[in-house]
């Protein structure tokens, strides 16, 4: 809060400025009612709502330019650093702060970027709509947003309240009450729960340590890390991106009632690996990679080599003239291949430290049958060949 006495003017009784004052239309169309916000001034301990709507408007700006740049990891450097907003006067009825905005210099944002700052105070502002009309927020809110967000209003006593488009007919009152409803019903139905999911990475953001993950139902849901190690992990992940890879985080994950992933609350561990989704049998190996502990009783998440290794069985092409295999998930962790060829039914199970089993069984005859224990692919490869002749 700048204290140089020409950056802040109360306005007279009249709602007219000071002489000498040119009128100034508010950056964001905002009244401040009830409780403190009912007599003269603007009440010192309200100054932090101010700052958590510029927190606000600076984190929805920055992810929409993320949103338009998908390429890149971060904001341009300074991105937020030239946003000014001022406190410059403050008008009656009940409360009406004037936020100006002194970076708006001729040529400063052209060609180099659009003005996001303005986006970002009409997609907030639908935002508060959505939470007062509909209780809920629009589809493409940004997810990174929504913790701050929730911020805003929480030092509002019961009888306070914000209302955005003030001065437009459709006014959006924002009040403690309904803040409240709403974001600690949302809390209220999570369930936190350790796991692995697959996904994808993006809007990686090293300075607040967070980033967004898109899920194999391609949902996105914000995330956050508290390890300072697990930026490179994560950045290591982008370096590599390509439409066969993917990624698996190991952490904690925030839950709604119907399962589906609300947030990553925290990053344990990170692992890439290579599967072709645009194949049947890989989309079947991502399925298994999402699979949490206890998927059935006492079932084991699928260990990333046995996975791994699977894909590379099913790369030999050679080896599935006949038939290709079903692929299911074992108890233990593994994976197993099963199919029929040349009048015999084949498996092979792939456990979680790469332990190989080969097993035959004739369909005519139970007693015809064989196992084996390969070492290594070579060896697999050479007594798939060996059985299939």
């Amino acid at each position: 809060m700048d204290n140089d006495a020409h950056a802040f003017s109360p306005e007279g009784e009249d709602g007219s400025a000071d002489a000498g004052e040119p009128s100034a239309v508010s950056f964001v169309d905002l009244r401040l009612t009830g409780g403190r916000f009912e007599r003269a001034g603007f009440p010192v301990r309200g100054l932090v709502e101010l700052e958590r709507l510029e927190e606000l408007i600076q984190t929805v700006a920055k992810a929409l330019w993320k949103r338009d740049h998908p390429d890149r990891v971060r904001v341009p450097k300074d991105f937020t650093a030239d946003f000014d907003l001022r406190l410059t006067r403050v008008r009656p009825g009940s409360v009406i702060p004037v936020l100006e905005r002194t970076d708006m210099e001729p040529g400063l944002f052209e060609d180099a970027f659009p003005d996001y700052f303005d986006q970002s105070v009409e997609v907030i502002e639908e935002a508060f709509a959505g939470i007062v009309n509909n209780f809920e927020l629009p589809s493409d809110f940004p997810d990174t947003a929504s913790a701050v967000m929730a911020r805003f209003g929480s030092s509002f006593t019961d009888d306070e309240r914000a209302v955005f488009r003030a001065s437009t007919g459709l006014p959006v009152e924002y009040s403690s009450s309904i803040r409240k409803k709403f974001f600690g019903t949302i809390r209220q139905g999570l369930v936190s729960q350790d796991g692995a999911r697959v996904g994808r990475i993006s809007a990686l953001d090293v300075d607040e340590q967070t980033f967004t993950f898109g899920g194999l139902d391609a949902k996105k849901v914000p995330g956050v890390f508290s390890d300072s190690q697990r930026w490179s992990d994560l950045r290591e992940v982008l370096k590599h991106e390509s439409d066969t890879c993917w990624v698996r985080l190991q952490g904690s994950f925030r839950h709604r009632p119907d399962s589906s992933v609300h947030s990553i609350a925290d990053v344990e561990a990170v692992e890439v690996f290579d599967v072709p989704g645009d194949v049947p049998w890989g989309q079947r190996l991502l399925e298994l990679a999402d699979l949490q502990d206890g998927w059935i009783e006492d079932g084991e998440a699928i260990s990333t080599p046995s996975l791994e290794f699977a894909r590379d069985v099913l790369q030999v092409e050679k080896l599935w003239d006949h038939e290709f295999p079903s692929i299911f998930p074992t108890p233990a962790g593994g994976v197993q291949l099963e199919w029929i060829a040349l009048g015999k039914r084949f498996v092979t199970s792939i456990g979680p430290n790469l332990e190989l089993e080969l097993r035959w069984s004739s369909r005519e005859n139970r007693r015809d049958r064989d196992t084996k224990t390969p070492v290594g692919m070579n060896q697999l490869i050479q007594f798939l060949e060996e059985y299939a002749s």
